[in-house]
Parts: C-alpha cells; structure tokens; sequence
C-alpha cells in the first residue's frame, strides 16, 4: 500500500510538533528555555560544589527555605534552618573530603528538576556511600532545592584489570 506524500507531510510535522518541549508548546522561547536549562546546571553545580568546598552561604543560597533533607543515616530535616542545624558539624569541622558522579536528570522545562548522584563521604571514622537524589523547583528565576533525599548504599566493587 502506498502513503500520499500529504499523508506523510501531515505524520512527519505531527512527529515534529509532539517532540518539541512542552514548555515552548506553551509559548515559552527557546531562548528562555535554554536559559532555564544553564541556570540548572548552575544550581545544580552550586549546590554539590558548596557542600564540597565547606561554603555555607553558597549552600543555604540554593536552598529553598522550605527544603527537607532525608539523610542517608535516617534523620530528617524540615525547613531550611534544620537543614543546616543537622549540617553544621560538616562546614565547621571541614575535614571531609566529599565526591558525586551524576546517575541521571530530568528537568521539566522551567518548572521542576532532579538529579540521582552517587556519593561519598570519607572523613576520620566514617567512609558512607549513597544515593543522594536532590530536587529543585524553579521560582523567581532561580532554581532551589526543595528536597534532598539520602539512601545509603554499598560501596562499589573494586576496578580490576583483566
């Protein structure tokens, strides 16, 4: 059987317009669009880099002040205030050495966004591997923690050659 040429125009544009970004579907430029996407990455960078480098005002300056943590260890912490309460020891002490590899992503236009990490802590008496997965909401322009939820996991196996 063969298509009309109309036929496959029509399917080719309906391929097109279902694979464009819902947010540009909903007259958002692809300049805002691509803006929203760096400022993410800035966030997510800022965020991951601060508690790295012991920079507590970059940190709480990402954080949403409603933000809740779920720690790897079990404790939970609501609200921003708590947050930091719980993670003071960490920026004042600076004596652990702190590393991520990104897992996944996902940002939904300019709206929401998560990243799945694995990490680990490494300081005197502890060495804890975990699934962090951090969620952001974007409002006001900026792009915020709203959650960051620790599940502690078994360290990898070792690389071997051969």
């Amino acid at each position: 059987m063969r298509i009309p040429s109309v036929a496959l125009a029509v399917g080719s544009l309906a391929l097109v317009a279902a694979a464009t970004p819902l947010a540009l579907a909903h007259g958002e430029s692809q300049a805002h669009h691509n803006s929203c996407a760096s400022k993410f990455d800035d966030a997510q960078r800022q965020d991951m880099e601060s508690f790295r480098d012991y920079d507590r005002e970059a940190f709480v300056d990402v954080h949403h002040p409603d933000a809740v943590s779920v720690f790897a260890a079990g404790v939970v912490a609501v609200g921003l205030d708590e947050v930091m309460e719980l993670l003071d020891s960490h920026f004042e002490a600076k004596v652990g050495k702190w590393s991520w590899t990104e897992v996944t992503r996902e940002v939904h236009g300019c709206k929401t966004g998560f990243i799945v990490y694995r990490t680990h802590i490494e300081r005197p008496g502890l060495s804890r591997w975990a699934l962090n997965t951090v969620t952001y909401t974007y409002e006001h322009g900026r792009w915020l923690v709203v959650s960051d939820q620790g599940t502690a996991i078994e360290p990898p196996a070792p690389e071997t050659n051969g």
